[in-house]
């Protein structure tokens, strides 16, 4: 449980980075146990560790060292869900990282203003203005843009929503029972064919119970 619940953390930095792709539900079996051989855990610790390590020394040089803040910031938000000090209702929750990225965007602004000038009392204008800055903030702005572009879209119903995040989460119990729900309570009443309605409502009650069953049955092993 330790081990997964680190590696979860490892992936809340990916998708501070990366977000994508984005999942509206990681419930069991989105991201499957791991034990401490995976090296994906053992990075993930990794990282934290320095990153814990770091804070804490710059905290200590310099209790106003702004970089110390945000680090410490993230990690101390964070840790509220990390699912290591005390179990939460969420294996993983993108929403989660709402409050938290506040320490990730500090950085990454100072990290740009160093990049620019090592003067103080720096104007924000003149800094956006830097070419250097401009060619970071453009492109990764657009990227921004037609990812949160292209996910606006598959919030447009919940079959959508199920529909699209299914292709990326397909071990997902809750997105297969909520999925099969759909196809019967809202695709099949619309197909005019009976035969493909009576097709699309079989495939639905599969699913929804398959999975139906496969979540009691891991809500039972966890209590």
């Amino acid at each position: 449980r330790i081990a997964t619940a680190i590696l979860i953390m490892g992936y809340y930095l990916k998708l501070l980075f990366i977000p994508y792709p984005l999942i509206c539900d990681y419930a069991f079996n989105t991201i499957p146990f791991v034990t401490f051989a995976n090296p994906g855990v053992l990075i993930s610790l990794a990282v934290y560790i320095f990153l814990g390590v770091f804070g804490i020394m710059r905290f200590l040089k310099n209790n106003k060292d702004p970089y110390a803040f945000a680090i410490l910031f993230y990690l101390i938000t964070m840790s509220l869900f990390s699912n290591i000090i005390f179990l939460i209702g969420s294996t993983m929750g993108e929403r989660f990282l709402f409050f938290s990225s506040i320490g990730f965007c500090l950085v990454i602004a100072l990290l740009l203003e160093k990049l620019v000038t090592k003067a103080a009392g720096t104007g924000l204008m003149a800094i956006l203005k830097n070419p250097k800055i401009l060619a970071i903030i453009i492109p990764v702005s657009l990227a921004y843009i037609v990812i949160t572009i292209n996910r606006n879209s598959a919030w447009l119903d919940n079959y959508t929503l199920y529909g699209t995040d299914i292709k990326n989460a397909p071990n997902s119990g809750k997105l297969n029972y909520f999925y099969g729900l759909e196809l019967q309570k809202t695709v099949a009443p619309a197909e005019k064919d009976p035969e493909k309605q009576k097709q699309i409502r079989i495939v639905g009650i599969d699913r929804s119970e398959e999975h139906a069953s496969e979540l009691q049955s891991r809500q039972y092993l966890v209590c």
